[in-house]
């Protein structure tokens, strides 16, 4: 995925501050998706609970890293395989 901000959801909580940095150019009300590295990972759900409570307006990609990069989409990064 493009321009993403890579968070692990166990650093979530106590990388808030990081996460709004990078996103405050773009505001909260802004579209933002939090995703897993695939099935059957469900922390994208928590971690877009984590953000409503902070007044982000995420959506939660289910399908994950692995479904996006397989499905051809754009993907960057250090992580990419």
């Amino acid at each position: 995925m493009l321009r993403c901000v890579y968070i692990q959801f166990k650093s979530l909580r106590t990388r808030l501050a990081d996460f709004a940095g990078a996103v405050d150019p773009n505001g909260k009300d802004k579209f933002f998706v939090t995703y897993c590295s695939g099935f059957p990972c469900h922390h994208f759900m928590e971690a877009a609970e984590i953000l409503v409570k902070q007044g982000f307006q995420p959506q939660g990609y289910p399908g994950g890293i692995q479904e996006w990069a397989e499905s051809g989409l754009p993907v960057e990064g250090t992580q990419v395989k």
